[in-house]
């Protein structure tokens, strides 16, 4: 079958380009994706890496893939449905629905009878090739709210359905899990009055609605939670997409509430930015207008001190939002233990599995199990263990034929989840070929994995989420913090020196002693000494601003979970590394032939470094590096630093006015002031759900040098003007210098230099997403969009349980 890059090749080579005349090219295919879309369009360069089968559209970028066909079909490349969906079928992609169908082929007709010398098209359903006269009518009707429902409904149905869900529980899903009402498990507001009790319907999506929309859902670990939330989740988007006015059905999980503990509404509009990039305002309105149907796994995944307080900031969110949908998942034992009631209308309660449908499973898995039966018959701890639908899976993994086991009856039922859970890793680890790495490596690591991320409250694993908090020991985290200021401070002293050296050849008027006093009775020459000079004076410096914010963050960390960083932690944190950066430089002051110098010098040094500590380094162990994945433009800001600039401008002119005399007043003041807006305007932001590992950081660093050449080109060709060309072309470089580090590029240093710290401490491989990635492969964790998941919590659980030691 060919490749999906393959055929829009040849596709794209069928399709003609009237405006421009001769075949389309990838560059204005690329441009006509844009205007169908309606943003910038693709570059040539994208379409080439699309067509080369070196990258593919994102499964949620339907809207992309839509308006692809569009093109192809509108330009005579793509003539039929059939040929779309065989296309789409090429690349994984689903198949073109209605709307879709009626978007792209508005002009389809019945086609004629076929003669002998026609060759019949592919056999397809009839409902996709003939769209009716309304479905036709609908998708000219489509209002731009519509369309952006079902963006989201895409990227739900992709991301969460298809993509991660289905394929964790695909075997698992062989099972008609059972349940029974718990309503006393819940807060009714009309218990007390009523008698509540709700007529029984026999599927979730039933009780869903005879509940009013307001379900609880607890059973025992892996019985099939995660199962029925799938298939409440797959009915919605279903009603969703043939009804406009129904409510779109979103999955959150409830684990990353407890970071900052906002209101809940607060943390839904922030989760679906951060995980369906949607934007704030619209997920406000879609909130206020009960348009989003709320299905929040994983109550049981927020730390235990802060359930009840999550259960209680649903229950506010209730009050001011009751009509809109919800559905919230944890384990029974949990929720008990929060001693909490959640005010919602019903209650299911998930039941072990029958004898019969233990039976039927390992019937209908196609694999010869009798040793499986035996030992269920053998030992009551495994029979009653496997009543679990994830434990039964788990066991008939184990218990292949092929695969060794320990059979040996047990009345420890911990112990005999960890053997089991054993022999599925060692199975899981033998299947498809040779390890990269020693069993114990590989267990090492994913034990480490593991533990991390419970004490980090995760449930993806990101390689850009890796933070100094990460390391073993406290010890291990101030050494990092010291060092990677070191780093930044020996990068800043190279800076500074060079920029010295540019002032001192423009203004010999800037003088200091070392520049004429050491070096005519030494014989030194003036460029290295200034260097060594500034490179000493950069990391004592360096070293002060990591004893700064090693005090500040062992603050925070004795605070604990109770720390809830916010703007004026980062302002008041950078408002004591100027003082303190300033005033250990007056005793370099006396350098300084002028005393006002020295102090303007001083005060310099102190926001230099202020100013590097705000943009790349955080407020605790735990957001220490802050990867810059996407930049935007601020006005405000830049109206901040415009204010900023203009007093900094001010105060450099009257020192260089003091010490030089007459100049032209309007260069220092204009110069400053705009470097100053620059860095108040430009804002960097994070994009918390990327779709391959490691593209974070390719982003940060794209983001550092786009910002480094913005800074470059502005002050280059300001300097230039005021001054001289080459002296404006220097400082420009020295600004990009800066530029790039501020705006991404000293995140992506510090993340590599943490990873080097893990990798000599012997707790994971340097190439970890190739690691991460055969373990996927191998059924231990599965792959969600850039991050990992385990594929399931109580294997996640059993691998933190470990105490594997592995010396690298």
């Amino acid at each position: 079958m060919d490749s999906f890059g393959h055929l829009l090749r040849l596709y794209r080579r069928q399709c003609s380009d009237p405006l421009r005349g001769g075949a389309l090219t990838q560059s204005r295919l690329g441009e006509l994706i844009g205007d169908e879309i309606g943003h910038a369009g693709y570059s040539g360069a994208a379409v080439s890496d699309w067509e080369r089968d070196k990258s593919k559209i994102h499964a949620d970028d339907r809207l992309v893939l839509v308006a692809l066909l569009a093109v192809l079909h509108q330009r005579g490349g793509l003539p039929s449905p059939s040929e779309a969906n065989t296309f789409l079928a090429a690349g994984n992609y689903r198949a073109l629905d209605e709307a879709e169908l009626a978007q792209i082929f508005p002009d389809t007709t019945p086609a004629p009878p076929h003669s002998a010398m026609s060759p019949l098209p592919a056999p397809s359903p009839a409902h996709l090739l003939t769209p009716s006269p309304r479905d036709v009518l609908i998708a000219h009707l489509l209002t731009d709210r519509r369309r952006k429902e079902l963006i989201l409904l895409d990227k739900v149905e992709n991301f969460w359905v298809n993509g991660v869900l289905e394929k964790a529980v695909s075997e698992t899903a062989l099972l008609d899990v059972a349940w029974e009402r718990w309503d006393t498990a819940v807060s009714h507001p009309w218990q007390d009055i009523l008698d509540t009790a709700q007529p029984t319907a026999s599927d979730v999506p039933g009780i869903f609605f005879a509940t009013d929309r307001a379900l609880l859902i607890l059973g025992a670990p892996g019985s099939g939670k995660t199962i029925t939330l799938i298939t409440l989740a797959r009915h919605l988007i279903a009603r969703a997409r043939a009804d406009a006015s129904q409510p779109i059905p979103v999955i959150l999980n409830l684990a990353s509430w407890a970071e900052n503990r906002p209101p809940l509404a607060n943390w839904i509009v922030g989760e679906l930015t951060a995980k369906y990039q949607v934007p704030r305002n619209l997920g406000r309105d879609w909130l206020a207008d009960d348009d989003l149907i709320l299905l929040l796994d994983g109550l049981d995944e927020v730390t235990p001190h802060y359930q009840a307080a999550c259960i209680q900031a649903i229950n506010q969110f209730r009050q001011t939002n009751g009509l809109a949908g919800i559905v919230v998942c944890s384990r029974q034992n949990d929720y008990q233990a929060a001693q909490m009631p959640i005010k919602l209308s019903g209650a299911i309660r998930l039941q072990p599995l029958t004898s019969a449908q233990i039976e039927e499973y390992l019937t209908a898995v196609h694999i010869p199990l009798e040793r499986a039966r035996r030992a269920i018959t053998r030992d009551p701890v495994l029979g009653e263990m496997v009543q679990s639908p994830l434990m039964l899976r788990v066991l008939s993994d184990s218990y292949r034929p092929e695969t060794p086991v320990n059979t040996a009856p047990s009345t420890d039922s911990e112990a005999r989840r960890r053997q089991v859970f054993t022999t599925y890793v060692n199975q899981a680890l033998a299947r498809r070929g040779t390890l990269s790495h020693t069993p114990e490596q590989t267990g090492h690591w994913l034990a480490w994995l593991a533990r991390k991320m419970e004490q980090h409250n995760q449930t993806v694993f990101l390689l850009e989420q890796l933070q100094p908090s990460w390391l073993p020991t406290p010890g291990q985290q101030r050494a990092f913090i010291l060092t990677s200021r070191l780093l930044d401070g020996f990068s800043l002293g190279v800076v500074l020196s060079m920029f010295w050296l540019l002032v001192r050849l423009s203004l010999p008027q800037f003088d200091t002693v070392w520049s004429t006093a050491v070096t005519d009775a030494w014989r030194i020459p003036l460029l290295p000494l200034s260097l060594t000079l500034f490179l000493l004076i950069s990391l004592l410096l360096g070293l002060l601003v990591g004893l700064t914010d090693i005090a500040f963050y062992e603050r925070r960390a004795r605070l604990g979970e109770a720390f809830v960083p916010r703007p004026r932690d980062e302002w008041g944190q950078t408002a004591v590394v100027v003082l303190v950066v300033s005033v250990a430089s007056l005793a370099f002051a006396g350098l300084y032939r002028s005393p006002l110098l020295g102090l303007a010098s001083a005060l310099f040094t102190g926001i230099t470094f202020a100013i590097i500590s705000f943009f790349i380094h955080g407020a605790s162990y735990r957001s220490d590096i802050r990867p810059i994945e996407v930049l935007s433009w601020s006005w405000s800001g830049a109206l901040v630093g415009l204010g900023f600039g203009l007093v900094a401008g001010a105060i450099f002119e009257l020192v260089e006015y003091q010490v030089v005399g007459s100049n032209p007043i309007f260069r220092t003041v204009f110069s400053i002031t705009l470097l100053a807006t620059l860095l108040g305007g430009l804002r960097g932001n994070r994009l918390p759900t990327t779709s391959a590992p490691n593209q974070g950081l390719w982003l940060s660093a794209s983001s550092g040098l786009a910002a480094a050449g913005l800074f470059a080109i502005v002050m280059s060709l300001t300097t230039a003007f005021f001054w001289s060309g080459p002296f404006g072309a220097l400082v420009g470089v020295l600004v990009a210098w800066i530029a790039a580090a501020l705006y991404g590029m000293g995140s992506v240093l510090n993340h590599l230099w943490l990873r080097f710290w893990l990798v000599q401490l012997g707790h994971m491989p340097w190439a970890y997403s190739d690691f991460l990635d055969e373990a996927a492969n191998r059924a231990i964790l599965h792959k969600v969009g850039g991050g990992y998941i385990f594929i399931h919590r109580l294997l996640q659980e059993h691998f933190a349980s470990l105490d594997v030691v592995h010396k690298p």
